[in-house]
C-alpha cells in the first residue's frame, strides 16, 4: 500500500494505521539484514566487489525510506513515548552507519588521489574495474597508487611445503594491511584456502576474534618446522645426478637446488656455515666433464666455498648457452644448404 493510500483512508483507525506502517518498516529494516547477510558471506571476486558497489548505492535509499515511515509512525503513535521512537531511530541508523562503513571498506576507493576535475572522472572509471590489489593497496600513500597490476593472493591447498611461503606472504599483504578489520582479513584468509585448510576454519563464525583463532588453527596444523626441514634435505640428497654436459639440465639443476638451501635458510637453518656439505653434495651429482672443469678451476689445497661452486656452475650453464646455440645454427646452415642443393639438381 502505498503513502498516499495510508493518507487518504480515514476509514481506518489508528491501530491499523500503526500496524501497517511497522510491516514496512519491519520490511525495510530486512533489507538492511540482507546486506549485513551479504558482506558476511563475502568471497572477494570481480562479480563480489560490483554487487558491494551496487548495494552500497542503494543504502541511502533504503534510509529515506525508513525515515519516511518512522515519521508517519511518530505523528499517528500516541501510546509510545518520544524515546521509544528515538530508540527506532537510532537503533535503525546504527546498523545502516555499520553498514555504509564496512561496504565502503570492501570496495577500493582512488579518491584520495583526486586533485582535479578530470583525475576525479578518470577515478570514477576506474573504481568501477576493482581488484584485490586495489583494496590491500588503500593503506599505502595513494600517490604512488596510480595502476596496479593484477597480482592475485597465493593459494593454499594443505600442502607443508607450501606453507611458509603462503604464510609470509598472508602476513605482508593481508595482515599487516592496516586499512582491513580482522572481519576483512577473515574474508580475505578463507578466499585463499582450498580443501581441507578451508575446512578445518569453516566452522568459525565471522567476528573480530574469528580471525586470531583461524590463523591459530592454521599455524598448529600446518606449521611443522622439523618435517620441512627434513623435506628440503632428503631433497637435495636424493637429487638425480647429471647424466651430461647440457646447458638446460644444469639450469633445472641449480635451480632445483637453489630452492631448497633457499626454504631451509627461510627456515633459519645456519646454511652459510655448510660449504663443505652442499659442495660436497653437489659434486657427487655432477657429469664428469663439468666435474673435471671444476677441479681443474682451483688447486687441491684450496678452500673453497658453495658460493664459488655455484657461480663456476652458472658461468658453465651460460657457456653450454652459447655453444648450443651456435651449434644449433650451424646445423641449420647445412641442412639450408643440402636442401638448396637438392633444388638445383632437379632444375638441371
Amino acid at each position: 500500500m502505498s503513502d498516499d493510500a495510508y493518507n487518504n483512508e480515514p476509514e481506518l483507525c489508528n491501530a491499523d494505521l500503526i500496524a501497517g506502517l511497522v510491516r514496512r518498516r519491519a520490511i525495510i529494516k530486512c533489507s538492511l539484514t540482507r546486506v549485513a547477510t551479504f558482506i558476511d558471506r563475502f568471497i572477494p571476486s570481480p562479480a563480489s566487489y560490483a554487487e558491494a558497489a551496487s548495494r552500497l548505492n542503494t543504502l541511502p535509499a533504503i534510509l529515506n525510506q525508513f525515515e519516511d515511515v518512522q515519521q508517519k509512525v511518530e505523528e499517528i503513535d500516541i501510546d509510545h513515548d518520544d524515546d521509544h521512537h528515538a530508540q527506532q531511530r537510532e537503533d535503525f541508523e546504527s546498523k545502516y552507519h555499520d553498514m555504509v562503513g564496512r561496504l565502503s571498506r570492501l570496495i577500493p576507493t582512488l579518491t584520495p588521489a583526486v586533485s582535479s576535475p578530470d583525475n576525479y572522472v578518470h577515478a570514477q572509471e576506474s573504481s568501477s574495474h576493482v581488484s584485490l590489489e586495489f583494496l590491500l593497496a588503500k593503506n599505502l600513500s595513494m600517490k604512488s597508487v596510480t595502476h596496479l597490476p593484477s597480482l592475485p593472493l597465493e593459494k593454499f591447498d594443505g600442502d607443508y611445503i607450501k606453507w611458509p611461503r603462503f604464510y609470509n606472504c598472508f602476513m605482508k599483504r593481508v595482515n599487516d594491511a592496516a586499512s582491513l578489520d580482522e572481519v576483512d582479513k577473515l574474508y580475505f584468509l578463507r578466499s585463499c584456502l582450498q580443501g581441507t585448510p578451508l575446512d578445518l576454519i569453516d566452522g568459525l563464525d565471522v567476528g573480530d576474534s574469528s580471525y586470531s583463532r583461524a590463523l591459530a588453527l592454521l599455524k598448529d596444523r600446518y606449521e611443522r618446522k622439523r618435517f620441512l626441514i627434513d623435506t628440503h634435505v632428503r631433497s637435495l640428497l636424493e637429487m638425480k645426478n647429471l647424466a651430461s654436459s647440457a646447458s638446460k639440465d644444469l639450469r633445472n639443476f641449480l635451480s632445483t637446488f637453489d630452492k631448497h638451501v633457499e626454504a631451509l635458510r627461510s627456515l633459519k637453518r645456519p646454511v652459510e656455515h655448510w660449504d663443505d656439505l652442499l659442495v660436497g653434495i653437489v659434486r657427487s651429482k655432477l657429469d664428469l666433464a663439468t666435474l673435471e672443469k671444476w677441479d681443474l678451476s682451483h688447486k687441491a689445497n684450496d678452500d673453497v666455498t658453495f658460493k664459488m661452486l655455484y657461480d663456476f656452475l652458472e658461468t658453465r650453464a651460460s657457456s653450454l648457452e652459447s655453444f648450443e646455440g651456435q651449434v644449433g645454427q650451424g646445423r641449420q646452415v647445412n641442412k639450408s644448404k643440402i636442401w638448396r642443393s637438392k633444388a638445383e639438381a632437379l632444375m638441371l
